[in-house]
């Protein structure tokens, strides 16, 4: 939740490595990915070690936490798409 203090732990940045690299593979200029699970499973820690690693990689990335506030921010961002 927002507020929430991250523990990232070294499986947290292997899976993330894995996935930056699979996306990487598909040479998109953009994309939109979703990280789903249980409660408690680590996907806050895991998409903040994705947003980082794309962060890294010069990709611009937006976090949002249900897709009603993704439609949200990339309607912000990019009116012109509406």
């Amino acid at each position: 939740m927002i507020g929430d203090k991250l523990i990232i732990e070294q499986f947290h940045t292997d899976r993330a490595t894995d996935i930056c690299r699979m996306l990487a593979a598909h040479r998109l200029d953009r994309f939109v990915f979703t990280v789903a699970g249980e409660s408690g499973s680590g996907k806050s820690e895991l998409a903040s070690e994705i947003a980082r690693l794309l962060t890294e990689a010069g990709y611009n990335v937006t976090l949002a936490k249900d897709g009603a506030e993704a439609l949200h921010l990339i309607r912000e961002e990019h009116p012109d798409l509406y």
